[in-house]
This record gives structure tokens, C-alpha cells and sequence, in this order.
């Protein structure tokens, strides 16, 4: 018998399946991902323009420059070294946009714009201006939730003179699913911090920096479409929107402001509605409005000697103001 002749002794042969398994799997892997990573991208283009042919059909066009479709293998991200809208009476421009969600979360849209923002509505011309802008969008069958935050953000007139300044600026929109649908409505918080404007320098009376905060609710916003702000607010009144603050402050230096209410716009385009208030060192800004004969009068009413809030409804009426027993003159203009 040989040494080979014992079944027990015989060398096995030894399989290579193992040295190509995770290879392969690695493979197979990867080119799904991939094929999964181009479908993506593929809905991604696609919902970009089926978006803007829908803009087209209701009369603004879009324009991305030097678009493109990036971010393998775990991102889709867009591209474009600037943005331009145009309709028949609104020209805009932006800078350059990037925007990135996650293959795996792609409801979530963060973006980050660069200005300045340049607007020519109806002849008129503004430019903004901003160190950086970051945009936050939710989409569920629709947009869900928007937030907007900018840093050193400066507005300027045609002549290129900042109207204002603010260190921070935030904004978040949230479709407001508690109310009826047929009140097509959005809750919102706002935030200006530093503010800083010589002509509200001169309205309230001093220099400090001025922070404005406001909660609240906008109905009959959902689905409003316009080609300019001023015919954007027409619509908006057109269709009773109401302007719902629950809660409102505005504060520069020892002025400060607190209010609660519902506005709106009467159809002279002026604003309308009334606000339970809470107001100290008001006397300089009343000033500018109500008659000289009662600024005497104004000034007992609105400073007390603890310096605490004074509380009083403020009504918006016929071109006029009304807080507590003070009537101002006809200072409301129409917005548009």
C-alpha cells in the first residue's frame, strides 16, 4: 500500500471561491450603488427641469450657468456659478449656488449662496450684499420647511449706499398643517441682530443697535404666484391674507417694542389691523407723527418713572395710527 492509499491521508484540494468572494461582492457592491447613485442624479435633473419649465409656463425663467451634477458616491449636488431669473417685470440675479442632499436623505436640501443679489423690479434697482448665506429645505409632496441664515447682511439703494446693516439675519418658514387647508398657511420666525441704519438712528432717537424678533403666522400664502413683490402683496390681500403675531420685539437702546395681534392690508394698500403692545421710550419716535399740541401729551402717556412698559392697543386705521387715546395724522402711505 502506498502512502497515498488511506482515504484520511489524502491531500485535499483547496478552493479558491474564498480568494474571489469579497472581491466580487465588493464589486457587485459598488456597481449597484452606482447605478442606484446615476438614478439619483438622473430624478435629481429631471425634477430640476420639470421645476423650471413650470416657472417657465408661469412666466419666470431660470437660468443656471455652468450647471453641474456632482457629489458620487454618497452625495447629489448642484453647481452653478450663478443663478438669473427674469419675468415682465422683475430681473434678478445671484452668485454662484451649491446645493447638496444625501443620497440616502434626499427631503433634506442644505445650499450655500454667494451675493450680491441684484434686483431690477419695474425699474427699480437694489443690490445686496452678504459674507455667506446658507438655505435649509424639507420637501415632503411639498416644501415643508424652509430656513434661510446670512451673515453681514447690507441692502443697498441705486447708488450703491447700504440702506441698512445687519450682523445676523435668520428666517424659517413651516407649513402650518394645524390650520384648514383653505387657510394656506405658513408659520414663521424672524430675526434681525445688529442692526444698524442712520435713519432709524434718527427716528427713535439713539444709536444703538436695534434687533428685531417676530413669531406668527401668514395665511393664504401657500401657492401665490407673482412676477413682482408689489404685485405679490396684491394678491395676497386680494385673497384676505392676515398677518397673525404672536409674538413681535423690536428694541434699539432704551426703545423697546412688544405686540400680539393680526394686520392686513385695507384696499387702499395700506396696513391694517390692531396689536395689544407693551412700549417704552416711545416719546422720540411718536414724535415724528403725532400733531405738536399733543406730543406733550404723548410724552406723560408713553415714559414712566420705573421705566417699565407702557401697555395699550395700537390700531391701524384709514391711513392713521391710533395707540391708546393718541390719533396720529395721516402717515400710512400704501405699500405699493
Amino acid at each position: 500500500m502506498t502512502q497515498y492509499e488511506t482515504p484520511e491521508k489524502a491531500p485535499q484540494a483547496v478552493s479558491r471561491l474564498g480568494l474571489y468572494l469579497a472581491p466580487g461582492l465588493l464589486f457587485l457592491i459598488s456597481f449597484c450603488w452606482s447605478c442606484f447613485w446615476l438614478y439619483g442624479s438622473q430624478k435629481a435633473e429631471e425634477a430640476l427641469a420639470s421645476w423650471m419649465a413650470a416657472e417657465k409656463t408661469a412666466g419666470r425663467n431660470w437660468n443656471c450657468a455652468d450647471k453641474v451634477i456632482g457629489g458620487y458616491p454618497f452625495r447629489i449636488e448642484l453647481n452653478c456659478s450663478s443663478i438669473k431669473v427674469t419675468t415682465a417685470n422683475l430681473r434678478a440675479e445671484l452668485g454662484s449656488f451649491h446645493a447638496v442632499a444625501q443620497i440616502y436623505s434626499p427631503k433634506l436640501a442644505l445650499a450655500d449662496v454667494s451675493g450680491p443679489f441684484q434686483i431690477d423690479s419695474a425699474g427699480s434697482l437694489s443690490l445686496w450684499t452678504w459674507s455667506s448665506m446658507r438655505i435649509s429645505a424639507r420637501f415632503g409632496r411639498d416644501l415643508e420647511r424652509l430656513s434661510i441664515t446670512v451673515a453681514e447682511f447690507k441692502p443697498s439703494d441705486p447708488t450703491d449706499r447700504p440702506v441698512l446693516m445687519m450682523k445676523t439675519a435668520e428666517l424659517h418658514l413651516r407649513t402650518d398643517t394645524a390650520r384648514s387647508t383653505e387657510d394656506r398657511a405658513v408659520d414663521f420666525a424672524l430675526r434681525l441682530d445688529g442692526i444698524r441704519s442712520s435713519n432709524l438712528d434718527a427716528l427713535i432717537g439713539n444709536q444703538e443697535a436695534g434687533l428685531v424678533e417676530l413669531n406668527g403666522t401668514l395665511t393664504q400664502t401657500l401657492g401665490l404666484r407673482a412676477n413682482a413683490w408689489q404685485s405679490l402683496l396684491e394678491n395676497w390681500r386680494s385673497q384676505n391674507g392676515q398677518l397673525l403675531l404672536e409674538a413681535s420685539r423690536i428694541s434699539k437702546g432704551n426703545f423697546a417694542f412688544e405686540g400680539k395681534g393680526v394686520l392686513g392690508l385695507d384696499p387702499s394698500h395700506r396696513i391694517q389691523g390692531e396689536l395689544a403692545v407693551g412700549i417704552r421710550g416711545a416719546s422720540p419716535l411718536l414724535a415724528h407723527f403725532v400733531p405738536r399740541n399733543t406730543a406733550q401729551l404723548a410724552g406723560a402717556l408713553l415714559e414712566r418713572k420705573d421705566g417699565s412698559a407702557v401697555q395699550m392697543p395700537l390700531r391701524f386705521q384709514d391711513s392713521r395710527f391710533f395707540f391708546g387715546p393718541l390719533r396720529s395724522g395721516p402717515v400710512l402711505t400704501p405699500l405699493y
